[in-house]
């Protein structure tokens, strides 16, 4: 098989089993359903989320119009397309996102072995050690997988699943990219630590708030 065929085959592998893990779990307090415009406002935000950083780090080349996608990007553009949704449309509740926590995870760590095959999101040069940067996060999203995995068999945390995987992954990300090959914007920290040390302040606001306001018990 090529590299993109066995890219896509991860994919698909990582979606499949997202989907399953998904029907698995069940969220029955959680309030509201997922409507299609909500749908689609995590799709078009999350698919906006996934080009734009890939820009911002190589610029607007033709090679990048349709290639080159990001999972940090998406997961930041899907927020940013459900929050607007809600404000537009007056929708009330901020406890979002639990049911969708443990597929990202397994999703993104299949996905990671993919990128790891085609030869994309890879390592650094270190003389003649080059990092497999794209295992290192399945491993890592295989965690995550775990651990909430015991957050919800032990009904832990609820509504503040979303936070907890956000600060997690990206104080993860901020970290793996001094290993990852990624140009700098600026000065040495490339757009994704830029991202990460804007909102990593903001998803512990909200992860604060939550815990305060709702007394949820961790």
């Amino acid at each position: 098989m090529t590299q993109v065929m066995l890219y896509a085959a991860w994919n698909a592998v990582g979606l499949l089993a997202a989907f399953i893990v998904s029907r698995r779990l069940s969220f029955p307090g959680e309030q509201g359903r997922i409507t299609r415009g909500m749908f689609s406002a995590v799709l078009v935000g999350g698919i906006l989320g996934a080009k734009l950083p890939v820009w911002f780090s190589f610029g607007f080349e033709p090679m990048f119009y349709w290639d080159g996608k990001t999972f940090f990007g998406g997961l930041l553009g899907g927020f940013f397309g459900m929050t607007l949704y809600k404000a537009v449309f007056r929708i009330p509740g901020g406890g979002f996102g639990d049911r969708f926590v443990i597929p990202l995870c397994v999703a993104a760590g299949f996905g990671k072995i993919g990128c790891f095959y085609n030869g994309c999101c890879g390592g650094r040069s270190f003389g003649e050690f080059i990092p497999s940067t794209q295992l290192y996060e399945s491993v890592f999203q295989f965690l995550l997988a775990g651990l909430f995995l015991l957050l919800y068999r032990y009904h832990k945390g609820k509504k503040l699943w979303f936070p907890i995987y956000m600060l997690l992954y990206m104080s993860m990300r901020f970290f793996m990219e001094f290993l990852r090959n990624e140009p700098a914007i600026g000065s040495f920290l490339t757009v994704y630590q830029i991202l990460a040390l804007v909102f990593i302040p903001v998803f512990g606001i909200i992860l604060w708030r939550r815990v305060r306001e709702w007394r949820i018990d961790l």
